[in-house]
């Protein structure tokens, strides 16, 4: 739009001013100045509608990010999906927010490892339309759950309540809460793993205290009966 103020200007004194050299050059400079400070307040009008008109959506993606920021602080893994869902409800708008986790035998939930929507998500670590497979997962979009480079599941969420489309801005804040919940997934699974190897070691400790402790009395009782057996 610059050029094509300074073109039209340049034109009009072109027929009407030839041979005005110096007044043309100020007349351009003033021209293109007009020209920039269009564009900025072009800008600006631009910022303001977005803020106006979209703001509700700015503050649902930033709650969403934010969450992804809390979600490694939470030390229960029920109450991290439940507030994950609840998140994804509120600020994302999602009808339905499941979570179908590695059960250990080749299941995530009701589904097999073999659906074709977990092979892709398997195979490319990213978010499934899952309109566009032949898949047992329901919902609308299913976002892969990765941790350390192990798979622990998947994030499925349903459309939208008002019927939009989620969209792409909306979409990779969503896959932040993805792997926010996947990485405090993990990290809680260790740390329980951690508690139950040390109670184990700490019960095998004692037994072996206690099976110690046992071998002395025997060995004591021992000894007094010997003790007494030569006395008489």
């Amino acid at each position: 739009s610059d050029l094509f103020v300074l073109v039209e200007w340049a034109l009009g004194e072109w027929f009407n001013s030839l041979g005005r050299s110096t007044n043309v050059l100020v007349s351009a400079a003033v021209a293109l100045a007009l020209g920039l400070s269009v564009r900025t307040i072009h800008g600006r009008v631009d910022a303001v509608l977005d803020n106006v008109f979209f703001r509700k959506r700015h503050e649902d993606e930033q709650a969403l990010r934010t969450f992804a920021a809390e979600a490694p602080h939470i030390t229960d893994s029920a109450v991290l999906l439940t507030r994950a869902a609840q998140c994804l409800s509120d600020r994302a708008d999602a009808s339905a927010v499941t979570f179908e986790l590695n059960s250990g035998d080749g299941r995530y939930g009701d589904v097999d490892e073999n659906d074709p929507a977990l092979v892709a998500m398997r195979t490319t670590r990213k978010v499934v339309d899952l309109h566009t497979l032949s898949t047992k997962l329901e919902g609308e979009f299913a976002y892969p759950l990765f941790a350390r480079g192990q798979w622990l599941g998947v994030m499925v969420l349903g459309p939208k309540r008002s019927g939009e489309s989620y969209a792409p801005d909306e979409s990779d804040a969503i896959d932040k809460v993805a792997s926010a919940v996947a990485s405090t997934l993990d990290a809680l699974a260790l740390s329980d793993a951690r508690r139950t190897d040390a109670l184990v070691s700490g019960i095998l400790t004692i037994q072996q205290s206690l099976a110690d402790i046992g071998e002395r009395l025997r060995r004591l009782e021992t000894s007094v009966h010997t003790t007494g057996a030569n006395v008489l």
